[in-house]
This record gives C-alpha cells, sequence and structure tokens, in this order.
C-alpha cells in the first residue's frame, strides 16, 4: 500500500531521532537499529546520510541487541563527531538512562551493557549486512 505502519508509541521522549539501517539484518530479526543525533527531527520515511560514531549494546528484554549511534554528515552541529570520544558526556548519559529505562512502564526490563567505539559499530553493520544478503539469498 506505500504507507508506514505505527509500530508502537513509547510511554516516554525519545531523546534522538531512531530509524533502521537498510539492508541489515540484526539478531531480532528486524533491520539494524539506528540513533541517529541531529539538530532538527527528521519525519517518518526520511533517508538520511549518516555517520556511525558508537553502538550501545544492549539486553533488550533478554534479548542482545545493538544499537547503532550515527550523526547526520550534514548537520554543521555534529561534523566533528567522528567517534564515541567525541560525543558529550551528557549525550552517553541521556541514551544511557533512556535505555535502561524506556521499557519499564510496559512491565520489560532493559539494560545498557556498555558502549562500543565506532570501529565495533561498523563491524556490527557490516555483520548486518552479511546476515541480509545470506537471508535474501537463501
Amino acid at each position: 500500500m506505500g504507507v508506514f505502519k505505527l509500530n508502537r508509541v513509547l510511554y516516554t521522549y525519545y531523546p534522538a531521532d531512531y530509524g533502521f539501517i537498510p539492508q541489515t539484518l540484526d539478531d531480532d530479526g528486524d533491520p539494524l537499529d539506528a540513533v541517529l543525533l541531529i539538530n532538527e527531527p527528521t519525519f517518518t520515511g526520511c533517508v538520511t546520510v549518516a555517520r556511525p560514531v558508537a553502538n550501545i549494546k544492549m539486553i533488550d528484554n533478554k534479548e542482545q541487541d545493538d544499537k547503532i549511534v550515527t550523526v547526520s554528515t550534514t548537520d554543521p552541529f555534529y561534523k566533528h563527531i567522528k567517534s564515541l570520544d567525541d560525543l558529550p558526556r551528557s549525550v552517553i548519559d541521556e541514551l544511557t538512562y533512556f535505555y535502561n529505562n524506556y521499557k519499564r512502564a510496559e512491565g520489560k526490563v532493559t539494560e545498557v551493557l556498555k558502549w562500543e567505539d565506532a570501529d565495533a559499530a561498523k563491524e556490527i553493520i557490516t555483520w548486518a549486512q552479511g546476515q541480509y544478503k545470506e537471508t535474501e539469498e537463501g
């Protein structure tokens, strides 16, 4: 039908833009999650060019989950951010707090295990692209 289906409404405010990386497949059977740091919100269906700068490795409802943290390549506010070390501590703290608590009102447990640098994020993206290709070919 060429429309977007609402996945769910969160019980809390999301501190960044959120989407997925096309033609990837993560362990949960969905495309790889992407957190986009950008000064102005985008819109449903918006395709952006983004640079991976980190990965949040977490547990979501007893399953491992990755959230690739990216920055917009066209937003001058984030043009200098290339890695985890470049992210402001406040952004790391806010996203960690959010992901540790965002499903609590639904009775689900989430836990941020660790933050990983851009190299780890890129490796996960490459792996998830391989998973997608394997599924498409198989």
